[in-house]
């Protein structure tokens, strides 16, 4: 798992926010009433994770595009083995075998799109609201990124989270030029 951190650059001086995210990247895609999971590289999860899937379908009711993580927890770390496990077992095995003894969750931690509309050269902390809004009333598997823009609480984070997988964090800029269509926003993760 990763600690990144958004940081702003603007004259005001404003502290770097802040979220917990693990490495384990999805873009969720919902369009007119269908729910597809995306990797990074275009694999479609859809079927590899129907637990978040089944989650989606009763929980997000809104066309939208969201990043965020997939994740899957063994007592209370991370379990990245677990996570890769769904990838390399049918969809006929996860849904009797490995779903029912480790859950996947979906931690989102922007949104994209909405009502098909690109969202992304809006200020993060603008979409930070609409996702919080539109998270309003979600369950586990579903859950949004806790965010901070205190990087002694960041900082904090990672101290605490360390036994649980959190292995270090990144930087992202918030200008809204910093991040354009087709651009993968965060930075390399960095040594704690």
């Amino acid at each position: 798992m990763l600690l990144a951190v958004c940081s702003s650059h603007r004259p005001t001086r404003k502290p770097p926010r802040t979220r917990v995210q693990s490495t384990s990247r999805c873009a969720v895609v919902r369009r007119g009433g269908t729910i597809r999971l995306w990797s990074r590289n275009g694999t479609d999860l859809t079927d590899k994770f129907a637990d978040v899937h089944k989650a989606l379908d009763e929980q997000l009711d809104r066309d939208c595009v969201l990043d965020g993580e997939l994740v899957v927890w063994t007592g209370e770390r991370l379990d990245f083995g677990a996570r890769q496990q769904r990838m390399v077992n049918s969809a006929a095995t996860i849904r009797r075998r490995l779903a029912p003894k480790q859950p996947a969750s979906f931690v989102a931690f922007d949104l994209l799109a909405v009502d098909s509309v690109d969202i992304r050269m809006m200020r993060i902390s603008d979409r930070q609201k609409r996702l919080t809004s539109l998270a309003k009333g979600w369950r586990p598997p579903l859950q949004l990124s806790p965010v901070t823009d205190d990087p002694d609480e960041a900082r904090e984070w990672l101290d605490a989270f360390s036994y649980s997988g959190v292995r270090g964090r990144g930087v992202l800029g918030v200008h809204r030029w910093d991040i354009r269509p087709g651009q993968q926003p965060l930075a390399p993760s960095e040594a704690s």
